[in-house]
């Protein structure tokens, strides 16, 4: 059982510093958890193994803040700084204390539980951009942001006695604190500079630099878990109210799959760099619409 109440409020302001117009928003969210999670556990009563109801109480208070700010150079250019703070709770299930044990398979004892010693991720975010506005719908920015999580919540294998058997019990645990910072690049637009028709021609290419993404977790191996180096993705574009086509190619650099028991924390599975590659085409002579799909992906393990 999970409730939630919440109160929040926004100030939204504006001023000139000289003649450059500053306008944006500050806000701040209350919340409140709190609930019951409900598992049966396995206890040893004279010797013999009996199920228990076991109720683990929660509540949770967070404040949190965020600021927002955008600087207006001129009508097409502008620059956007903002400060936010997340709170990443562990679900319900994976604060609890329950634990579930697999059949021995290949003499390997497994299981996976909750931990009811699991607190919430907590995150402060800066992020910066500056922007430039042309033509219908075109757009060239250069973003930076900065991300210091503590408490980043990931899955691990671990060793742990149960009745006299060693089982490897997966769990989800908190790390340490990490840092996130890269850097950002997006341009699209159409192409009005060419003839007739062509004028509906349009493209748009975003690139992400993750130069840090590093969490503290058991081993050597401090890449996080999910973060690739780099990802981009370009994509040609046809656009009118009645037909439209689109083919869009996007890669993503090789990544951290998850962390492996502190046995093995010197060790650290990957998965190898992916790329996707899919076209569109769309028809609409009518209110319904007629779509053509191709896509191809490639993803060498």
């Amino acid at each position: 059982h999970e409730n939630t109440a919440a109160t929040f409020a926004q100030v939204f302001y504006g001023f000139n510093i000289g003649n450059i117009p500053v306008d944006g928003v500050i806000g701040g969210r209350q919340v409140h958890t709190w609930g019951t999670a409900f598992s049966m556990d396995r206890v040893n009563v004279d010797g013999v193994a009996t199920m228990v109801p076991r109720y683990t109480n929660m509540d949770y208070t967070d404040f949190i803040p965020s600021a927002h700010a955008v600087v207006h150079f001129t009508p097409k250019l502008q620059w956007r700084v903002a400060y936010s703070k997340n709170v990443q709770r562990p679900n319900f299930d994976q604060a609890t204390s329950f634990t579930f044990l697999d059949n021995p398979a290949n003499g390997i004892a497994t299981g996976w539980g909750g931990n009811a010693e699991l607190q919430a991720n907590i995150e402060e975010n800066y992020d910066t951009s500056l922007e430039y506005y042309f033509g219908p719908g075109g757009v060239v920015s250069f973003a930076a942001y900065l991300k210091t999580p503590d408490g980043f919540i990931y899955d691990e294998q671990r060793p742990e006695t149960i009745d006299g058997v060693e089982y490897l019990i997966s769990r989800p645990r908190n790390a340490s604190p990490g840092t996130f910072q890269g850097y950002e690049f997006n341009a699209q637009g159409f192409f009005d500079f060419l003839p007739g028709k062509l004028a509906n021609l349009g493209a748009q290419f975003n690139y992400s630099y993750n130069q840090v993404a590093k969490i503290d977790y058991p081993g050597d191996d401090d890449n996080a878990i999910g973060n690739s180096k780099y990802t981009y993705n370009a994509i040609l574009y046809y656009d009118t109210p009645k037909f439209s086509a689109r083919i869009a190619y996007n890669y993503r650099d090789r990544y951290r799959a998850w962390a492996v028991r502190e046995a093995f924390a010197d060790y650290s599975p990957y998965v190898e760099a992916t790329s996707r590659l899919d076209a569109a085409i769309n028809w609409t002579p009518i209110k319904q619409m007629t779509r053509w799909d191709l896509r191809r992906i490639r993803n060498p393990n």
